[in-house]
């Protein structure tokens, strides 16, 4: 939004028309490179999300319950 209102001030003002393109240019790049954060955000918590749940997990907490109650306090 605030790179928007930029980009149009630059027009509004009458700024060089090579800075307005390439300013253009960035901010698509910007909007293009939104939905594959997301997506690789949302893969991230899922993979995350699996870690936690797996066996491996299972058995360090297990291994280590003492130790883990020692320290939560």
């Amino acid at each position: 939004k605030e790179n928007e209102e930029k980009l149009q001030e630059m027009k509004d003002q009458n700024k060089n028309p090579f800075d307005i393109k390439k300013f253009g240019e960035v901010l698509e790049e910007s909007r293009m490179m939104i939905p594959d954060s997301k997506n690789r955000l949302e893969q991230a918590l899922a993979d995350l999300a699996a870690y936690v749940e797996s066996e491996e997990v299972r058995e360090f907490v297990l291994e280590n319950a003492d130790w883990l109650c020692l320290h939560r306090q």
